[in-house]
């Protein structure tokens, strides 16, 4: 028989640590200090001692003078971890108290909150990813049992401002406030100053990030004594080993240096930042030695790529189209030295030049419901003496194999019983065809939106139209927005879509290898699954379902959603 755990513990999901073997790589997923301090360490001591129980009471008094509290203000933890943990265990009566926290936050805090059995208020974050201070506003006035912060938070970057919360101490005083400051030193901002004032806060320092001993788990939580002395009562003792405490108090030696290292973070980051941006990223800053780096479709895509280059990031992308979440084709990316960060800008050059974008024209460019459509409509009612019936012309398209506009006029003539000579049928065709799209084709996508995708990527068109269709009406507009456009006739033996063939020729001779195209018919989601690309569909022609059923990953309304697609 199978012994379960509580409820909460059946619902949640464990962390999921980073794969090991990471020491290799440039380290720029987790927010650790990636250049630390070994050279303050020369090794341990042959007479240090591993066989007595920690002993924290000079470190204790040495760390209060440095932060500037009493010593009974402070509680050594294994990590901020372990002490979010204890904050949540003490004061949370289970299924009676409610917790405030923001969404997204630090793992960390969700977690433990809800083991502790806390029902959870989250306020999302607002669409910049700030910090929802109104509507934590409103929360807190249902007189929550514990608001608890990370500021800046993880993954957002996101603070919240000192006097806001003291404000909130004061304004809600049965509401414990507990902020996660693990990134103080890369921030202008701390609560540590006030501490002392207040009998309903609590804040949390690591020694994971500018400090450099994440490996060594050590965190504090500063707050009354009071407060100290109920957490004490939960915290495990001895959970902070001593050669945790040692290296600490060897590296308060050199608080300066740490927060000197701290500022030359910030200032590299701001340089590795105004670089993705002039490559046409979107980067939300944030406040910590991290941002998060707005990659859109291809996020998952450019993290494996960066990981076989030796480049760790994060990708915290979630949901499977920009509408479903927040952090939705965002990668969390750690600031490092200047070679790791040299490393990262050459390695994301090498994969945007490598990953093409490329484009159906009609339908999905151009607007040609009153030129092919058109065309078509009227000669099929000079041959068969009728014009398209509802919905006849999309449900040939639906089958799919007829994505050239003359072959599926051909195929309604030949089932309504009617056959005209091909040769005949195309010149027809033409000619009428040049008489309206001269007149009604219009754009459907904004020129400076493809302008923006081709400063981060090579971009393509690939049409079913032939030379002789295209140049005369649009090749003034595309041909300079795009590195090639490649038409039905360009390619000598090339099968038309469904078959891959002139978009497995584009990839060769563009020395792409991988990408994705945008089109508006079966054919074309069929003709990039099987060139190795992903597949985007625009609903001008066909239901969203129909184009999702042929292999689009994402469905559009419009193209000019694209920006959205590519966090532009």
């Amino acid at each position: 028989m199978t012994i379960l755990p509580k409820t909460i513990v059946q619902k949640l999901g464990s962390y999921q640590a980073p794969p090991e073997g990471r020491l290799p790589f440039a380290r720029l997923d987790f927010n650790e200090n990636t250049v630390g301090f070994s050279e303050t360490f020369d090794g341990l001591d042959k007479d240090f001692p591993f066989n007595v129980y920690p002993e924290y009471g000079q470190a204790v008094r040495l760390f209060a003078e440095v932060f500037g509290v009493n010593p009974g203000n402070l509680l050594f933890t294994n990590g901020s971890d372990e002490g979010i943990a204890v904050i949540a265990s003490t004061f949370i009566e289970p299924g009676v108290d409610t917790a405030v926290l923001s969404s997204p936050t630090f793992f960390g805090i969700t977690h433990s909150l809800s083991l502790a059995g806390a029902e959870l208020k989250q306020i999302s974050v607002n669409p910049d990813l700030s910090f929802n201070t109104s509507a934590i506003e409103n929360a807190l006035a249902q007189s929550p049992k514990i608001a608890m912060f990370a500021s800046p938070d993880n993954p957002t970057g996101a603070t919240l401002d000192t006097d806001l919360i003291l404000r909130w101490c004061k304004q809600y005083p049965n509401t414990l406030f507990a902020v996660d400051e693990a990134y103080a030193e890369y921030s202008e901002h701390s609560l540590l100053p006030f501490v002392a004032n207040y009998d309903n806060l609590l804040v949390l320092r690591t020694f994971s990030k500018a400090w450099g001993l994440a490996g060594l788990r050590l965190g504090l939580i500063i707050g009354r004594e009071e407060l100290i002395g109920h957490l004490k009562v939960v915290r495990l003792p001895y959970s902070v080993n001593s050669v945790a405490i040692s290296s600490a108090m060897r590296l308060l030696a050199e608080r300066d240096r740490v927060q000197s290292l701290a500022k030359k973070t910030m200032e590299r980051k701001n340089t590795l930042i105004a670089a993705l941006r002039k490559r046409g990223y979107k980067v939300i800053e944030g406040a910590g030695n991290f941002f998060l780096l707005g990659v859109g479709f291809n996020a998952q895509e450019l993290a494996d790529y960066l990981q076989l280059r030796g480049i760790l990031v994060r990708n915290r992308s979630q949901g499977s189209s920009p509408s479903e979440h927040v952090l939705w084709g965002f990668v969390r990316v750690t600031v490092g030295s200047e070679e790791e960060n040299v490393q990262l800008l050459q390695a994301v050059d090498s994969f945007n030049s490598q990953y093409a974008v490329s484009f159906d024209l009609d339908g999905t460019l151009v607007d040609t419901s009153e030129s092919y459509d058109r065309t078509i409509d009227l000669l099929v009612k000079k041959h068969s003496g009728s014009g398209l019936n509802n919905g006849e012309l999309m449900a040939i398209r639906m089958e799919g194999s007829f994505n050239n506009d003359w072959d599926a006029l051909d195929e309604i003539l030949t089932r309504r019983g009617i056959k005209v000579p091909r040769e005949q049928l195309e010149d027809e065709a033409l000619t009428l065809y040049f008489e309206l799209a001269k007149k009604h084709e219009r754009l459907m996508i904004l020129p400076e939106l493809l302008s923006s995708i081709a400063k981060r990527h090579p971009v393509f068109i690939v049409t079913g139209r032939t030379r002789i269709e295209y140049e005369p009406l649009w090749a003034k507009t595309f041909d300079s927005l795009c590195e090639r456009v490649y038409c039905a006739d360009d390619i000598p033996g090339a099968l038309p879509k469904p078959a891959p063939d002139v978009l497995q020729s584009m990839l060769t001779h563009s020395n792409a290898s991988t990408g994705v195209y945008v089109g508006n018919s079966v054919d074309d989601m069929k003709a990039a699954e099987a060139a190795g690309l992903k597949s985007i569909g625009i609903t001008s022609t066909l239901p969203g379902q129909n184009l999702r059923n042929a292999g689009a990953q994402i469905v559009l309304e419009s193209p000019n959603l694209l920006d959205k697609v590519f966090l532009l």
